[in-house]
């Protein structure tokens, strides 16, 4: 009904689908999930034998947050269906509606993160790198490759496109905190001892293996610390 939740109406769709019932699965799509309302309608369209691909090529378009319908939908989904089996099928699924298509960013983007929940990282850092473009950054693009860097303990990638997907916006404090305490758990951090100066107000980190520090000191004021 029109009070139902999307997810709930998404799980409606796909267990449709699965029913061989297109038409009541384009009708039950949520139209409140508009990037997973609009895959969902593309494949009943599919499997009716009517034209998808316009649907399939607005989803770049498309006004949605696709981390959040992942988490809200995708999640779900899984769990009803179960992790293997749910994510085996939406992945099937997906990657059919793709075949013979150009290259959607966002079905791209949601099929890296059915590939996230079968543990496949690495096939979803193959799915994403090549969306990159350094004209048109992505943040979300950057923070799922950041994280798939994180599963897959490559530091070193991760930090890469950790670093980028802060760049884009450096004032947000928000931004990359729960990618970033993944990045840089406390098995990652050095420990740092902090020195002072009283003139001028001075602090300096150094890591532990520093033992001397020394004031610079300009005509009788402190203007700096150094440490070796």
């Amino acid at each position: 009904g029109a009070s139902a939740q999307p997810k709930q109406q998404a799980l409606a769709a796909v267990l449709l689908l699965q029913a061989d019932k297109p038409a009541e699965a384009e009708k039950a799509a949520p139209a409140a999930a508009p990037i997973y309302g609009t895959i969902l309608r593309a494949l009943a369209r599919k499997a009716q034998g009517q034209p998808y691909q316009p649907l399939v090529d607005s989803l770049d378009g498309v006004e949605g947050d696709i981390e959040q319908e992942s988490g809200e939908i995708l999640n779900d989904l899984t769990y009803l269906l179960g992790k293997e089996a749910g994510n085996a099928w939406l992945l099937d699924q997906f990657t059919k509606l793709q075949e013979g298509l150009p290259v959607s960013r966002v079905l791209s983007m949601a099929r890296s993160r059915v590939l996230y929940g079968l543990e496949r990282y690495q096939d979803a850092i193959a799915l994403l790198e090549p969306l990159l473009d350094p004209a048109k950054p992505n943040k979300t693009l950057l923070f799922f490759l950041a994280d798939a860097n994180e599963k897959l303990k490559n530091i070193p990638e991760a930090e890469k496109y950790l670093k980028q997907f802060l760049e884009l916006d450096p004032n947000n404090p928000n931004d990359g905190m729960g990618v970033a305490g993944k990045v840089c758990p406390a098995t990652q951090l050095r420990q740092v001892l902090f020195k002072e100066a009283s003139q001028p107000d001075l602090q300096l980190g150094l890591p532990a293996t520093f033992t001397e520090v020394a004031n610079s000191v300009v005509s009788g004021t402190t203007r700096g610390i150094m440490g070796y």
